[in-house]
């Protein structure tokens, strides 16, 4: 891969990756399948199982509201390179802190 079609890479990924979780349209379809950011961590009187699954979401809501973490996910299904993905993954969070700021 040429130098700049490396930096288009890591740059249109990143950005598929932070859209991925600030897009309006993908906080809606994550809320209407049950993971929703303000559920993290409510605990309630559950058995073992329902523990189980309070964890299990819990995990995956803040995977999925992650931008360093869905975005590696994301470019390591596009690219299959656990580097150029870990670059990818970072310059997301980096993104994701500037438009949140």
């Amino acid at each position: 891969m040429q130098p700049f079609e490396t930096i288009m890479t890591i740059l249109t990924i990143a950005s598929v990756g932070v859209l991925f979780v600030v897009a309006e349209p993908m906080i809606i379809v994550k809320r209407l399948l049950g993971f929703k950011e303000e559920n993290i961590g409510i605990k309630k009187d559950y058995k073992l199982i329902g523990l189980m699954y309070l964890q299990l979401r819990d995990f995956l809501t803040k995977l999925l509201y992650c931008a360093l973490c869905s975005t590696w996910w994301i470019s390591i299904i596009i690219t299959h390179d656990v580097l150029l993905s870990s670059l990818i993954a970072i310059v997301a969070e980096l993104i994701h802190r500037k438009i949140n700021k």
